[in-house]
Formats: C-alpha cells, sequence, structure tokens
C-alpha cells in the first residue's frame, strides 16, 4: 500500500514526549491532530513517521487524543474506542504480542497516565480507569461517573484535573487499592467559570508553578494553583487574557538548562513565550485582581468607611488602578492610580 501524505493539518496539536528506546538521542515526539494518523516526529530525520494499527486499510484511520503508559502507545480514534500499541513498539499493534483494541461507549476526550498501574480515560460524562499489563489481563472499570472533561481538557500535577461544563474536577488517588474519588475543586467561582467549558481549545501544566492553565476561543485562559497547606490543598484560580491572540495550541517543557518554559501559537502564524519580558509583543501588560467582598465581622450590622488604605510592594515599576465597591457591588467608588 501507499501511504498518503498528509494534505492539511486538523484544527488542533496534541503530543507526548517519550524515548521508547535506549539512547538519550532517542527521545521523539508522538502527535495527533484529530484529522490524519496518529504521527511521530523523527528528530533525526526531521520528518514525520505515520502510525497505525493497518497500513493496508488506511480509510476512517484517525487519532484523537493520545498518551503513553508503561511503555506503550495508547491513542483514541475517535469512534469510541483506543488503541495500544506492543510494549516499547509504538508502531506495532499484533495481538499475538500484547497490542489490544478497547471500546468506551462514548467519544474519548482526553487521555491519561495517572500512575503505573492505571491510565484514566475521560469523556464529557465521566472517567474510566484501564488496568493490566497486556492483552491478555486488561481491565476496564469506572474511576468517577461526576467527574468528565471537554477535548484537550486533562492535566496532571501529583492529582490529575480536568475542566468540563461543570467547572474543575479532580481526581484523586485514595487509601484505598486502586480507588480514586472524583469531585468538583472549583465550586468557589463556579459563577464566574460557567460558561468557560464549550470554549475550551487548549490546556497545559507548569509544573514549577504548581499551576495548570486552560485557555479558550475568547482569549482568556483560566489557571488553577495548587497550594498544599497543613490542612489539605487550597485552589487558588485566576482569569487572564490575551487581547487579539487566541491561544491555539500550547506546549510547557522543560529545557536543557533546567528551565520551565511554555510556548504557544496563535492565528498570526507566530510562536511566542508565555511568562517572559516586560510587555506582549510590543504592547502593554494588563493583570487584575478582584478580591471578594468581605463584610468585617456579621453583615447584619451597616458600617460606614472614612478612609482606606492600601499597601503594596512591588519589585518593578509598575501603574495600578484601584476602586473599591460596597453592598457587593451596588456602589462602585473612582477608581484611583497609583505609580
Amino acid at each position: 500500500s501507499v501511504i498518503q501524505p498528509i494534505d492539511a493539518f486538523g484544527t488542533y496539536i496534541e503530543s507526548v514526549n517519550h524515548n521508547f528506546l535506549s539512547h538519550p538521542d532517542s527521545l521523539s515526539s508522538f502527535l495527533c491532530d484529530g484529522t490524519n494518523l496518529a504521527m511521530m516526529y523523527s528528530p533525526q530525520y526531521h520528518t514525520l513517521l505515520p502510525i497505525s494499527t493497518n497500513f493496508n486499510v488506511l480509510a476512517d484511520q484517525k487519532a484523537t487524543h493520545l498518551a503513553v503508559h508503561n511503555e506503550k502507545l495508547m491513542f483514541s480514534t475517535g469512534s469510541g474506542t483506543f488503541n495500544i500499541s506492543e510494549p516499547g513498539s509504538p508502531f506495532n499493534y499484533a495481538g499475538a504480542y500484547g497490542a489490544a483494541n478497547i471500546g468506551v461507549g462514548d467519544f474519548i476526550t482526553a487521555m491519561k497516565s495517572a500512575d503505573s498501574e492505571h491510565m484514566i480515560v475521560y469523556t464529557k460524562k465521566g472517567a474510566r480507569k484501564l488496568t493490566g499489563t497486556d492483552n491478555t489481563n486488561w481491565a476496564f472499570y469506572d474511576a468517577a461517573s461526576n467527574v468528565g472533561s471537554q477535548p484537550r481538557g486533562v492535566q496532571k500535577l501529583d492529582d490529575i484535573y480536568s475542566l468540563s461544563t461543570r467547572g474543575v474536577g479532580s481526581l484523586i488517588r485514595t487509601e484505598t487499592s486502586g480507588g480514586y474519588s472524583g469531585g468538583s475543586v472549583s465550586t468557589h467561582v463556579q459563577e464566574r467559570i460557567a460558561d468557560l467549558g464549550t470554549k475550551l481549545a487548549c490546556s497545559t501544566t507548569l509544573t514549577t508553578k504548581e499551576q495548570i492553565r486552560w485557555y479558550f476561543s475568547d482569549n482568556t485562559f483560566l489557571m488553577l494553583t495548587v497550594l498544599p497547606t497543613a490542612d489539605g490543598m487550597v485552589y487558588s484560580y485566576g482569569i487572564a487574557e490575551y487581547d487579539d491572540r487566541p491561544v491555539k495550541n500550547v506546549s510547557t517543557e522543560v529545557w536543557t538548562d533546567g528551565r520551565e518554559r511554555t510556548f504557544f501559537t496563535s492565528d498570526t502564524g507566530y510562536v511566542y513565550e508565555a511568562d517572559v519580558g516586560s510587555n506582549f509583543d510590543g504592547g502593554k501588560v494588563y493583570s487584575y485582581l478582584e478580591l471578594h467582598s468581605n463584610h468585617l465581622r456579621t453583615p447584619g450590622n451597616n458600617k460606614s468607611f472614612k478612609k482606606i488604605f492600601f499597601e503594596a510592594e512591588g519589585t518593578n515599576p509598575v501603574t495600578l488602578t484601584l476602586e473599591y465597591k460596597t453592598n457587593y457591588g451596588a456602589k462602585v467608588y473612582e477608581a484611583r492610580n497609583f505609580t
């Protein structure tokens, strides 16, 4: 058979870097775009190599999401199933050597290796876990029916977090063998992020900041920072925006010098690096912070204010605009600028 060239890429790129071989220079990038076959980028030959379970029948073959789990490449097909390669051989899919094809019964929206024992497969409605080592003992169970994900909405810190139309959900390993606990971690900001799920474009994890970012088609992005405390995890949220550049694809990797760097593409034809410099492509960088209403002891008593003191400390010059509100925003006072 003749492998047809790629006429056009899909609307997104999803990738995972992994070395299936022994030599350090063999690190490769495995990717999919939701339209074509799964692919591997060869840094040695600077080309894309197609991956297929059957090169004799290429019709209706495409890869929508992928992951690496226990030295096996796994990718979903867009039709409710996902393929598992032979151990250590991402190009081989013979059932006699441990490869498999498993049905989910719904469209897969994300795949993430949770630990050495479990691969988590997400749909919009929930999450399921795959256990086992090869096609002789694969088992597929529900992990959490209340935690789903939009396409490309799953990221991992120590635990796995996903974004769906129900908000941000977490999947946490419990002390029970093979057990997971799923639930929402965005209840306190649900009103603010309720309509973002349907706008999701891509996401990334910044491990050095203990942060996950979800990017949306309206140019905004949601930041979740996980803060360990003596009383458990605290979840801090922020929303930012690139005024005229929607983030189409994003990737965060550790560079050869040990720095973690985040790059993204937009619809301008350029590749951008996030979180560097004092401006954005020559333009000013705007940030805002809105604190929750503080009723100062009991809200049953009316109060009056004569002065408000504001203190801040910065490492670089910055212009601040401060405004305050009373009665939960019923009255907004004139903004003041500070330099």
